[in-house]
């Protein structure tokens, strides 16, 4: 597999025009999701950079150090600032790294809705609670003052 990737790294490395790419970092219009502003040569410039970095990993599988990326001017920082500046390196597969999250469930892996659901569902009775005392409370005001 290292071998191909290496051959994918090397037709990037030799078919991407530097002077013409540009990869950058920003948010969307109302600044609430982060989104990759870039042209197809900063693409696949990116992609390979990050080949580089699993190949760092393979060979030092062991090592928890980041693995920082190299600058670049096709790199830009759009934000104001490096956004990702490199990898922490993990050997977890994606289910022990969830399982390590809070709340995680194997059985069931949580739906958007499901997630929002759960983050409201501690406040969520007090809220029906305090609303159903302010409607009697409000009703009551109405007929004592008709």
């Amino acid at each position: 597999m290292s071998s191909q990737i290496e051959t994918c790294i090397g037709f990037i490395n030799e078919t991407c025009d530097t002077r013409s790419a540009y990869f950058s970092f920003t948010t969307d219009d109302s600044g609430e999701h982060g989104v990759i502003k870039a042209n197809k040569e900063g693409l696949r410039l990116y992609a390979m950079e990050l080949l580089k970095k699993s190949l760092e990993m393979e060979k030092s599988p062991t090592s928890e150090e980041i693995l920082f990326f190299d600058e670049y001017d096709w790199l830009v920082d759009d934000a104001g600032y490096n956004l990702i500046w490199g990898v922490t390196p993990t050997n977890a597969t994606r289910n022990e790294i969830m399982q390590n999250a809070q709340g995680y469930s194997p059985s069931l892996p949580p739906s958007r809705t499901q997630a929002l659901f759960n983050a409201s569902s501690s406040w969520l009775p007090s809220v029906i609670i305090l609303t159903g005392g302010l409607v009697i409370v409000t009703l009551a005001a109405l007929k004592w003052f008709h």
